[in-house]
């Protein structure tokens, strides 16, 4: 599904507004957000939805794109299948 990780990177700025996110625009590049629904989560979710990033959230809440239930063995399946459908390249 991947075809390189790219350890060691991270954005960190206190002017996030700022951050140029034209690769993730210009190259197709879906997100998938574990933990979308709340918190941090849902903080990145909204800002990379004001910037027109195709992203999805996922969370134990039902109004996630995914709903994550860990107490089933089959939802790593379930994660994989998903991120396959969407053509999700990036996990947060």
């Amino acid at each position: 599904m991947h075809q390189e990780l790219i350890y060691n990177q991270s954005i960190i700025s206190s002017q996030i507004d700022r951050i140029d996110l034209s690769e993730l625009k210009d190259f197709n590049k879906r997100v998938l957000i574990i933990g979308g629904s709340s918190g941090y989560g849902k903080s990145i979710y909204k800002f990379l939805k004001r910037k027109d990033i195709k992203v999805f959230k996922a969370g134990r809440a039902k109004e996630n794109d995914l709903v994550i239930d860990l107490r089933k063995k089959s939802f790593a399946k379930k994660l994989r299948r998903f991120c396959q459908e969407k053509n999700i390249n990036i996990l947060i």
